[in-house]
């Protein structure tokens, strides 16, 4: 009995509002647009988040998110910004992908020399961001999900990148941008992969941890890269490709698996410096 009471106490509701307003202590005044369960369309309410998601610029903006009460207060988890700068030719560029992808008439994956097709994802800072802004330099691309278990594969190609990012900097070699997308966007929110970042040390500017409001992006890109993917057992199996694409937005260097080199893509990235 006990369990049932609190299982329908936490349950989750969806819910669309907008961000009136910061308050103290992660406390976010919201007004409701979307009803869920027992809020109103309309209703003005103090809702709780995380600290990430409370250091998000979400006032003024629109936000979807998993409502739960308890503890007399409503509390927020997978927050995602809805508008903003960039929203609206981010989604124009993710239609245009998913038409791409859905008239690619082979199993031809995108390699060496094709262009990086066009697409917008919501960064760890909740900014809305489309590939087409790092045209005119060059950057790194892969593919993770936060909760990957397996050591040597999400984890691992972190630390990759981060140890790629810092070896850069510290040759003061030029330009090079890094772009994570994940694999899970039903849970990667934007404050989950910005606690990501943190718990890696990563805080560069240069450093985009990439997710967005539905999978039908990742389906997209993983389709048109040829990355296998498969839930299962409450995990998501996958494969792993890593990619550096040059200024002019063209596949320069790729490497499939977990076992890629970062001395061997540093060198690859020199070769792209003007």
């Amino acid at each position: 009995m006990a369990c049932t009471f609190v299982g329908n106490l936490l349950a989750a509701e969806q819910l669309r509002a907008r961000v009136l307003a910061k308050g103290e202590s992660r406390l976010l005044k919201v007004a409701v647009l979307e009803p869920g369960g027992k809020l109103a369309k309309g209703q003005v309410t103090d809702v709780k988040v995380s600290y990430a998601d409370y250091a998000m610029g979400y006032v003024g903006r629109e936000i979807r998110a998993e409502a739960s009460h308890y503890d007399s207060s409503w509390h927020l988890k997978k927050v995602f910004p809805l508008d903003g700068p960039l929203a609206e030719q981010a989604n124009q560029d993710n239609e245009s992908l998913n038409k791409l992808a859905n008239e690619r008439l082979t199993l031809t994956t995108l390699g060496v020399g094709d262009s990086v097709p066009e697409f917008g994802a919501i960064d760890q800072r909740g900014n809305y961001r489309l590939i087409s802004q790092l045209k005119g330099r060059p950057y790194m691309l892969n593919f993770i999900f936060t909760r990957c278990a397996a050591p040597t594969m999400c984890p691992q190609s972190t630390r990759k990148m981060a140890e790629l990012q810092d070896s850069w900097r510290e040759q003061k070699a030029g330009q090079l941008d890094i772009v994570t997308v994940t694999f899970d966007p039903e849970y990667d929110s934007p404050s989950i992969m910005a606690a990501y970042a943190q718990a890696y040390k990563i805080e560069e500017p240069n450093y985009h941890f990439m997710t967005w409001t539905n999978e039908q992006l990742v389906d997209d890109l993983r389709f048109l890269f040829g990355i296998l993917a498969m839930k299962e057992n409450g995990t998501i199996n996958h494969t792993l490709t890593t990619l550096l694409v040059d200024a002019d937005g063209k596949i320069a260097y790729l490497e499939e698996g977990p076992d890629w080199s970062v001395d061997q893509f540093i060198a690859e990235a020199k070769k792209l410096q003007k």
